[in-house]
Parts: structure tokens; sequence; C-alpha cells
């Protein structure tokens, strides 16, 4: 599998783990700006080109003597596509780092998955 279609794999995972997330935060904000002015709209997403620069810049900035490289890179991996499909306002949402928590365990519990996002990241990081 090469490496874009395992990323378009990794994305409808998030995407689906996403979907509650985000529904819950648009009525939280629809709520929350009510009354308040229109605000413009966000700016227009970057090429998957792009992204897969911006992510393997910073899975290489992560020291490879890190013992905790493994994790930061996931890290880094995931909450560069969820800002990257979702836009950077989930970002500062109070609940983020617990949502990158989350989908990192979700994704630990699947051996499959963790293979197929290291090799995705190993990818990414030599580019």
């Amino acid at each position: 599998m090469d490496p874009v279609s395992r990323l378009n794999r990794v994305m409808e995972v998030l995407r689906r783990q996403m979907t509650d997330e985000t529904r819950h935060t648009d009525a939280t904000n629809r709520r929350l700006n009510a009354g308040t002015p229109n605000r413009a709209a966000p700016a227009s997403q970057p090429s998957i080109q792009t992204l897969r620069r911006q992510i393997g810049d910073r899975i290489r900035a992560i020291d490879q003597r890190d013992p905790k490289r493994e994790q930061k890179t996931r890290r880094a991996f995931l909450e560069s596509i969820l800002l990257w499909e979702f836009g950077e306002t989930i970002g500062r949402d109070a609940h983020f780092d617990d949502l990158l928590e989350h989908i990192q365990q979700t994704f630990g519990a699947t051996p499959e998955i963790v293979q197929q996002l290291d090799a995705l990241i190993v990818k990414l990081g030599t580019e």
C-alpha cells in the first residue's frame, strides 16, 4: 500500500473518530456565538503535499535519541492531520489534547493500525 493510500485510510479513521466531537463542538460554538457577527471564512485548506511536508518537518525536528520519540512522532502526525482536516480552531479547543490522547490510545489498541501509522510516519520523516 503506498503512503498516500495509508494516509487516506488513517484520515478516514480520524474522520469517524472526530464526527461526534465535531458535532458537539459545532453545537456548542453555535450556542456561544449566537447573536455575534459572522466571522470571516476560514482560509483554504493547504494541499496534501504541503501537509506531507509539514508532517515530515515536524517528525524530523524530534530528536532521534528522545526516549519518547515514537509517541511524539505519532502525536505530531495526528495533530497535523486533525488541524489540516478540521482547521486551526480545533487546536484551540480546551479538549484538543484529551482528544489527541484518546485517538492515540484507540489507534494503539489495534496493532495493524499502529504498524501502518508507524510505516507512514517513517516514510514522511524521510521525504
